[in-house]
């Protein structure tokens, strides 16, 4: 099984407010970029699972006809996000993942990142749970 991702997509989402209505967009894969390196790189998959000596561990390529004769219909139907959500919240929480200006509410997962190197930063984000929760019970000690 192979998997796709995009690391550092230029298509991004935006979320905006409507008096009391959340708006959310995502727009995934609404640039063309993008799209172009997803064919890109289910075209390097298919030189992959074909050469030697890979090919003769391939059972089967799902779908190839499409993949082959129509990419973007592939891609637009088939891939997803792969990638944690990343950034965002980076400066808007203290030392303590605290949300700056507001008391005891607490971010602690990829978005407090500004940068990565990699789509799967599980174990970072782990990491920076267990700072969290270290931090969350000392501060909150003998409180009920």
């Amino acid at each position: 099984s192979l998997s796709i991702t995009t690391i550092n997509p230029e298509s991004k989402g935006s979320i905006s407010k409507d008096g009391s209505k959340t708006i959310v967009n995502p727009k995934f894969l609404s640039s063309t970029k993008d799209i172009e390196l997803l064919k890109l790189a289910l075209k390097f998959c298919l030189k992959l699972l074909r050469s030697e000596p890979i090919n003769e561990y391939v059972l089967k390529i799902e779908d190839i006809d499409n993949i082959e004769n129509n990419p973007e219909k592939y891609i637009n139907n088939n891939i997803f996000s792969g990638h944690h959500l990343i950034g965002g919240m980076q400066d808007s929480i203290n030392s303590n993942f605290e949300i700056k200006g507001t008391q005891s509410l607490y971010v602690c997962d990829a978005s407090i990142f500004n940068n990565y190197a990699a789509s799967n930063i599980h174990s970072s984000v782990l990491l920076m749970a267990d700072i969290f929760s270290n931090k969350f019970v000392q501060k909150n000690k003998g409180e009920t």
